[in-house]
């Protein structure tokens, strides 16, 4: 549903301020991993609005413009955040009907609004707590490198765990995860964790365990000494689990890895202690 008060973008009228809305309906638990989302596809719709108007090809230009809104519409809408949907509906029926030289002007706008949106709403969000009584004290390093080929989980598992002070490094397949665990150890400096799905295309989890175990061995790395490996899978049979620990995992959750779960593991591991 189109919502009226966006109607603006099309005149280059005022809009609404982003305070003006109602957020309290927003997943609060998800508000930084959508802030940096937002971030990497507003400054690419700029970019796509910039090289629309100056019209080189601006038949591919439009398509992705409104793939990038699309995109945004979603994960917004997927957190309740009602706003950004709505001037994005107005977006995307306004691109169609507008002048193709007022195209640009009108994204700019609308990606103006939504930056100031995900600023008001996503700077210093307060995590979800792990629970109203706990404090989790960390070790000294922490660094954790997050393997899954859906985006979504790959993000939402980031976020929980820079919650509980890691550092984050995600890789979308299996071969990326092995070049990035490669590449800590020829810089000198480790992972404490990896939490790795096992269901990946290419290379899978189970794959890159195996990559990642003889890494470690060709540089002395054996046994106890070596990086904390935690599996993940929608897959839950005793075959799977016993085979990941055979490869030399020391933990596994099954999807979806809640906060709970990846925290119960954590405290197995002495990654986090309470």
């Amino acid at each position: 549903m189109v919502d009226n008060r966006f109607t603006g973008i099309r005149t280059g009228g005022a809009l609404p301020g982003a305070d003006e809305f109602d957020n309290s309906k927003m997943i609060a638990e998800f508000l930084g991993a959508y802030a940096d989302s937002m971030r990497t596809i507003l400054e690419k719709l700029e970019q796509l609005a910039l090289s629309y108007e100056k019209g080189a090809d601006r038949p591919r230009d439009g398509e992705e413009i409104m793939m990038a809104l699309h995109c945004i519409k979603g994960e917004s809408g997927m957190i309740h955040a009602e706003a950004v949907v709505g001037i994005c509906h107005e977006a995307e029926s306004a691109f169609e009907e507008m002048a193709e030289d007022d195209r640009a002007e009108m994204i700019l706008s609308v990606k103006d609004w939504v930056e100031g949106f995900v600023g008001l709403v996503g700077n210093d969000p307060k995590p979800a707590a792990i629970s109203n009584d706990e404090i989790v004290e960390q070790k000294t390093v922490k660094r954790c490198l997050v393997v899954d080929d859906e985006e979504d989980i790959l993000r939402i598992e980031a976020f929980r765990l820079k919650e509980l002070g890691y550092d984050v490094v995600s890789a979308a397949n299996g071969r990326d995860a092995i070049e990035e665990f490669e590449a800590s150890l020829v810089g000198n400096w480790r992972y404490d964790l990896v939490c790795l799905d096992i269901m990946m295309p290419d290379i899978d989890g189970l794959g890159v365990l195996h990559a990642i175990r003889q890494l470690e061995e060709e540089v002395g790395i054996r046994g106890l000494d070596g990086v904390k490996v935690v599996m993940a899978t929608a897959k839950s049979d005793s075959a799977t689990i016993m085979k990941s620990f055979r490869e030399g995992c020391e933990g596994y959750v099954t999807k979806p890895a809640t906060k709970e779960k990846l925290l119960a593991e954590m405290k197995k591991l002495e990654l986090v202690t309470v």
